[in-house]
């Protein structure tokens, strides 16, 4: 299950992909955004969880930045959010050994974070 800030994040997305497609159908946004099919798209809207190169194409398509931008393997850590939503989108793990999973890593980072283990003083 989505945190409460997750999944209000997935029903924001879900919306602004409703409020931008307006009445097109379907089959032409997801032509238009590209790589991407009709199901999915409906999927999303209805508050499915995307995987990530799904969610970039339509956060760049929307014109919103996010803070997964640019993330292509280049040596920037991923979030628990996206690390969670990567579990939830593979559909390979049980959703109690997602969120325990979620759990775990969430706990580590805010370990991290309390010690300044991980921060970028250049930033």
């Amino acid at each position: 299950m989505p945190t409460d800030s997750s999944q209000s994040d997935i029903t924001r997305l879900a919306a602004m992909l409703r409020a931008r497609r307006g009445t097109r159908g379907l089959r032409s946004v997801a032509q238009e955004i590209g790589e991407i099919s009709a199901s999915t798209l409906s999927r999303i809207e209805q508050g499915g969880v995307p995987d990530l190169e799904t969610y970039l194409r339509i956060t760049k398509w929307l014109g919103i930045q996010t803070e997964h931008q640019g993330l292509s393997g280049a040596g920037e850590t991923a979030t628990p959010e996206l690390i969670e939503a990567h579990f939830r989108a593979e559909k390979v793990l049980p959703p109690d050994t997602i969120q325990a999973l979620s759990d775990m890593i969430r706990q580590a980072y805010k370990w991290a974070e309390n010690r300044g283990i991980g921060t970028n003083p250049s930033k």
